[in-house]
Order: structure tokens, then sequence, then C-alpha cells
């Protein structure tokens, strides 16, 4: 039976754009300062480490872990933000494939062509 799938794949800049954005709008500080990485792991207690440049007295910043759930709402709150269209009543989940961040839409939908 074929299913209905969408993915919709964030470059590194959006995952960053999209960490920092929903951090603040949680309360939370990121570090006013350059990030110069994004690594992607399947882990999902660390689905994504953002790397600092330094500070501008030449300190180093810690890396930020965040985990599946924190970049699953931050990637749906920059999707509403950004007017990118995504069904409110299917299934959702993020996941990295292929070296990249992906939230995979499942319409829930099989059936015969």
């Amino acid at each position: 039976m074929p299913e209905e799938l969408h993915k919709i794949r964030f470059s590194a800049d959006e995952i960053a754009e999209a960490a920092t954005a929903y951090y603040a709008k949680l309360g939370y500080a990121i570090p006013d300062v350059a990030i110069v990485g994004v690594d992607l792991a399947a882990d999902p207690k660390r689905m994504v480490t953002l790397r600092f440049g330094p500070t501008p007295d030449g300190n180093e910043l810690h890396p930020v872990e965040l985990s599946q759930k924190i970049m699953f709402d931050a990637l749906l709150s920059y999707c509403r933000s950004n007017d990118i269209p995504v069904a409110r009543n299917a299934r959702k989940r993020a996941i990295v494939e292929h070296e990249a961040l992906v939230v995979v839409v499942d319409h829930g939908w099989t059936g015969e062509i």
C-alpha cells in the first residue's frame, strides 16, 4: 500500500535560526556570538549541537546540545513563523537523514492506487 509522507529538510543556518529563536521564546539565553557549526546526531538526547565562535573578549564557549524534542518544537515554530505549511492533523517527527535534519509529516493515508 502506498503511504503519503512529506519531508521538510532544514539547512544548518535554518537549524541555528530555529534553535535560537525558540530558546529566546522560552526565555533561555543563547550566547550572542556567531554559531560556527551545527552538528547532527541520531541520539534523541543531543540531536543538534551548536558550536559557537569566541566571545569578543576571546573566551571559548561550550557547545549547546539540543534534544530531539526541543528541535522538533523549534522547527515547527520556525515553520509557523516562516509560513511553511505543516498539516496539523498529521503525525510528525524530527529525524537525522543523510546528514540533514528533517521533519517527516505522515498524513496517515494508505490506500490502493
